[in-house]
């Protein structure tokens, strides 16, 4: 039974665009029907041509449709390296082993191999495209809760607090692609601010796989070996833990739809664990404060 909810998902997340209304699109004319734009997009998803995606859309996030949410949010993984034909086929069956290394999993998933060459760029550049993917999906949540979003320190924070999680306001295919934007957001975020802290002490990285989580605590070892990891955290500006911030927002909000899907990530919920906030919002001061539990519990030493 599961496998044939995880396949018909899987369709579900290739094809969900029936209904896509033409007010959605930019420029794209009263000749458009929706059936023509569907048809366009799927095209385009089979082609892996996003940016074609990409370029329908408006960028008024707050008007999207769950439609153009779901294929906006899966052009812009599509763009980090994730293949949305393909990638979802690691769902179905039984990858709950793969889940114990919360960054292999995910950097398998968007096809980041250990010490790839300019492996860093290679972060660097999917990093952009699930940090978009996260401001997108938290600005469609606050639009559907009556709130407006706001900028603090570059962190996308709603006006309006809900009881309930963004799970229960968006569409299930939605908050999926959502939770695996704020997955891999959340990954190579980390990774590049690991790879940030060691270059600020002089931490040769050469040779250190920071795709995994073995190669990134060597890193924080080598950290608390000098004794200058809280040290070091604070000296990452604001701007280097916004994404993060942005990610956590945005993988919190809808876990349970990955969770549902590949089983429980162990390694998220310490992630949780380790940065709660009492008010449930991920900041930058929050994952400032964070960050240091977190790194030093993936060191396994205490400081």
């Amino acid at each position: 039974m599961k496998k044939i909810l995880l396949s018909f998902m899987s369709l579900i997340l290739i094809i969900s665009i029936s209904g896509c209304g033409e007010s959605m699109f930019a420029g794209g004319g009263n000749d458009k029907s929706p059936e023509a734009v569907n048809s366009v997009i799927i095209k385009a998803f089979m082609d892996k041509d996003y940016d074609k995606i990409l370029s329908l859309y408006s960028q008024n996030y707050e008007t999207f449709s769950n439609e153009a949410a779901h294929n906006y949010v899966a052009a812009l993984l599509g763009k980090g390296g994730f293949d949305i034909l393909n990638g979802v086929s690691f769902f179905i069956g039984d990858n709950k082993s793969s889940t114990e290394d919360m960054y292999n999993m995910f950097y398998t998933l968007i096809g980041i191999k250990a010490n790839t060459i300019n492996s860093q760029n290679i972060i660097n550049n999917a990093k952009r495209f699930f940090d978009e993917a996260a401001v997108v999906c938290n600005t469609v949540s606050c639009a559907r809760l009556g709130g407006q979003i706001t900028l603090t320190q570059g962190v996308t924070t709603c006006s309006v607090k809900a009881a309930n999680t963004t799970t229960n306001i968006l569409d299930n295919n939605t908050a999926f692609v959502c939770s695996l934007s704020g997955g891999f957001g959340t990954v190579t975020n980390i990774s590049n601010t690991v790879q940030s802290l060691a270059d600020k002490v002089g931490i040769d990285t050469n040779g250190i796989d920071i795709t995994s989580q073995a190669g990134i605590t060597k890193v924080i070892n080598q950290l608390q070996t000098q004794g200058s990891l809280d040290s070091t955290i604070q000296q990452l500006t604001d701007d280097e833990v916004k994404d993060l911030a942005n990610t956590l927002n945005n993988l919190n909000s809808n876990i349970s739809n990955l969770e549902s899907i590949v089983g429980n990530i162990s390694e998220v919920d310490q992630l949780f664990a380790d940065f709660a906030t009492t008010d449930g919002d991920f900041t930058t001061t929050s994952v400032r404060n964070g960050l240091n539990g977190y790194l030093t519990g993936l060191g396994g030493t205490n400081q």
